[in-house]
C-alpha cells in the first residue's frame, strides 16, 4: 500500500479525534508534547514522550492513544517487529477499544513488510495472511477490505512459490512422495495462483517417474482443460506425447 493511503487510514481512525484533554498536568504535558513533535516531524522525541506515558501513566486516559501512536511510530521508523508486537499487545489487552481495527491493520501490514522471498521460511508471511484475514472478518471498512484482499493474493503467490520450490527440490532428489505432497498442496490450496499450472505439470512428471501412468494421464488432462494456453500445458503436451502415451501402448 502506498504511504499516502497508510497515513490516510491512520488520520481517519485516530489523529482526527485527538485534541486537548482535561487531565492532570504531567500526563497531558507528555501527550501534547508527543503530538506536537509528530506534527513537526520530530519522531524520536515524540516516541520518548509516548514511552514516558506508557511507563509512568499506564492507566491514564491517554494510555491507549499512546500505545497506538507508539506502534505507528515503530512502523514509520521501519521497526516492523516492534510495530507488530505493539499491535498484538493492544489487540489482546484492549479488544473493545474504538481504535482496535487500526491495530489489526497495523499488525498485518507490519508482518507483511517483514516477508522474505520464496526461498526462505514463510512463517512471517503466513502471520501476515492470518492477520489480514482476521482484519476483514472482524471489520467491514471498505479500505481495509480492498487492500487486505489484494495483500492476501500477493501473499498466496509467495507461499505457493515457496511450496513449488520445495517440491521441485524433492523431485530432483527423487523423493517423489514428498514432492507430490507439495505439488498437491498448491493445486488444492493455491489453485488460483500463477504457480498452479506448473504444479500440475510437475505432478505429471512425478507420477510418471513412479510408474503411476494413469495418475499422470489424469493430471495431464486437468492441466489441458484448466490452462489450455499456458506454457506449462504446452510442456505437458510434449511430455505426455513423448513419454506417458508410449508407456500405455
Amino acid at each position: 500500500m502506498t504511504r499516502k493511503i497508510f497515513f490516510s487510514i491512520f488520520i481517519l481512525f485516530f489523529l482526527a479525534s485527538c485534541g486537548k484533554k482535561e487531565e492532570s498536568f504531567p500526563v497531558e504535558h507528555w501527550y501534547d508534547l508527543s503530538i506536537n513533535n509528530m506534527k513537526k516531524g520530530n519522531l524520536y522525541s515524540a516516541q520518548e514522550a509516548l514511552e514516558k506515558i506508557e511507563i509512568e501513566f499506564p492507566y491514564s486516559k491517554f494510555s491507549d492513544k499512546a500505545e497506538i501512536l507508539l506502534g505507528f511510530l515503530h512502523f514509520i521508523n521501519k521497526d516492523y517487529d516492534k510495530a507488530a508486537i505493539s499491535a498484538e499487545k493492544f489487540i489482546k489487552l484492549r479488544p473493545a477499544n474504538q481504535y482496535v481495527s487500526y491495530m489489526y491493520f497495523l499488525r498485518a501490514e507490519a508482518y507483511m513488510q517483514q516477508m522474505s522471498d520464496y526461498l526462505r521460511d514463510q512463517t512471517v508471511t503466513k502471520q501476515s495472511k492470518n492477520s489480514f484475514l482476521q482484519l476483514i472478518s472482524r471489520f467491514s471498512n471498505e479500505k481495509y477490505y480492498n487492500y487486505s484482499t489484494k495483500s492476501i493474493s500477493k501473499i498466496n503467490e509467495t507461499i505457493a512459490n515457496y511450496y513449488l520450490d520445495i517440491g521441485r527440490t524433492h523431485q530432483k532428489k527423487e523423493e517423489y512422495i514428498s514432492a507430490i505432497s507439495r505439488f498437491k498442496m498448491i493445486i488444492e490450496k493455491y489453485h488460483y495462483t500463477i504457480y498452479a499450472p506448473e504444479a500440475y505439470f510437475r505432478l505429471v512428471e512425478t507420477y510418471y517417474a513412479l510408474g503411476l501412468t494413469s495418475q499422470a494421464i489424469y493430471q495431464s488432462k486437468i492441466l489441458r482443460e484448466k490452462f489450455p494456453e499456458n506454457i506449462w500445458n504446452k510442456r505437458n503436451l510434449i511430455f505426455t506425447n513423448k513419454y506417458v502415451k508410449k508407456a500405455t501402448n
